[in-house]
């Protein structure tokens, strides 16, 4: 069950305290990826404030063309227009706020902003260690893909891609 203390918001990078919410992002650890400062892409977030208006959890996404970030070409519809979607960045709420329904509530934000916002799908990439990442994926329908990553260093990690047509 959400708890009702917690407001939600939807941020984009005009709102005045979006330093403050990469920060936060950068204090906890996240993948430097979560937020890319020269990346062209319009960024956005799903936030979660607390009572005293602390960041208590966010879920943050960019709006892309489907395809050129793996290296092929655009998927464009029949009507020759490139399909976009919503890459999720990071989603992140603090241990202490955990396990009150924030996460379930922001990843559906953001999947009604992602609607607004006329986007195909959405899609993320998460390690297999994810697990409570997983089970909100499930049950808001999410489809899964399994992947392996091999890394420069020929290291592997076993992860999930998850996408969701809106």
């Amino acid at each position: 069950m959400f708890d009702p203390a917690v407001v939600l918001e939807f941020w984009d990078e005009s709102h005045p305290r979006w330093e403050e919410l990469k920060a936060l992002s950068k204090f906890l650890g996240d993948s430097p990826y979560v937020f890319v400062d020269d990346d062209p892409l319009d960024f956005y977030a799903a936030v979660a404030l607390s009572p005293t208006n602390e960041i208590v959890g966010y879920h943050v996404f960019l709006i892309q063309p489907i395809g050129p970030e793996i290296g092929i070409t655009e998927i464009k519809d029949r009507d020759g227009n490139s399909l976009q979607e919503a890459k999720i960045r990071g989603l992140h709420v603090l241990k202490a706020w955990r396990n009150r329904g924030i996460g379930t509530r922001l990843q559906k934000l953001t999947l009604e902003k992602a609607a607004e916002l006329g986007v195909f799908q959405v899609r993320s990439r998460s390690e297999m260690s994810k697990v409570e990442n997983y089970s909100i994926k499930l049950k808001l329908g999410f489809a899964c893909q399994p992947d392996l990553r091999t890394f420069r260093d020929g290291s592997t990690a076993e992860g999930v891609y998850w996408v969701k047509r809106v």
